[in-house]
């Protein structure tokens, strides 16, 4: 025979009661696997179900022990094994039948395989991408899917804000400059809008000074081994989830006496020295 069609699959809804199904392709013995949508692998043949094999071109059909349930999905799809178990001996009489097996189950074989290949991700030949690079980024897009599709409706919000901060003017600047946005700007709009008063705090650089350090405040500190002392420098609006900048004078900034950390609490910011 020839293997006239590339078709090597089809697909049933079934009704809950039909027990037989129609495979209108070519396949030689019982070389197919059927599938149900709710299982993963495949069924056992001659305990699910059975084949009826015409062994010609018009295919055959299978009969399922138990009808699918209502609106279950029914992949039959050929499942042609990847060896070859026929003999040919020299010098005996031309086996035509046999070697005419071999050639369609080798291009039964090839059609399985393309009908494989058409269901996977391909990479692009030029691709920078290897094939388990390929692998971690899908796997991470999984972990992070639910997020990724909210991020349409979050670019849109953020879209609506910048908008309308375009049109704030702010810091006092003037009508040339009503667009300008600052820190200050973007407070002002978030305070009477649905944002929390933390949120805005922490859009918010609050400045202070010049300070001057009492000596007397000086203590000893284990800390840092280069910086053995600390003091704390009293302001209200402190919060320990603000994180300070400490601008020192050119002598004491190239002295080395203090350290490049600080830290804030609620009502203090320390340094070190």
């Amino acid at each position: 025979m020839t293997v006239q069609q590339k078709k090597s699959k089809i697909d049933y809804i079934a009704d809950g009661k039909a027990k037989n199904f129609i495979i209108p392709f070519y396949f030689l013995e019982k070389q197919i696997a059927v599938y149900l949508s709710d299982k993963k692998e495949p069924l056992t043949e001659g305990i699910d179900y059975l084949v009826i094999n015409n062994q010609n071109q018009s295919g055959g059909e299978i009969e399922f022990i138990d009808a699918p349930k209502d609106n279950t999905k029914v992949t039959i799809i050929r499942d042609v094994p990847l060896n070859q178990l026929i003999t040919f001996i020299e010098g005996e009489n031309f086996p035509a039948s046999d070697y005419e097996t071999s050639l369609d189950k080798i291009v039964m074989a090839l059609q399985m395989l393309e009908e494989v290949l058409n269901r996977t991700l391909k990479l692009d030949a030029n691709s920078s991408y290897t094939i388990d690079e390929f692998k971690t980024l899908i796997e991470d897009i999984n972990k992070e899917f639910d997020l990724i599709k909210k991020v349409p409706a979050l670019s849109s919000a953020i879209n609506a804000i910048y908008e309308e901060l375009l049109t704030i003017s702010t810091d006092d600047v003037d009508e040339k400059n009503e667009g300008l946005i600052t820190s200050k700007g973007i407070a002002t709009h978030l305070k009477n809008s649905y944002y929390t008063k933390d949120m805005i705090d922490a859009l918010t650089t609050r400045k202070y000074g010049p300070i001057s350090i009492d000596v007397s405040n000086i203590i000893k500190s284990d800390t840092y081994i280069d910086y053995p002392y600390h003091t704390d420098i009293e302001l209200i609006s402190a919060k320990s989830t603000d994180v300070p900048t400490i601008i020192l004078n050119i002598e004491d900034a190239i002295s080395n006496n203090f350290a490049p950390i600080s830290e804030s609490f609620d009502g203090y910011v320390r340094i070190y020295l």
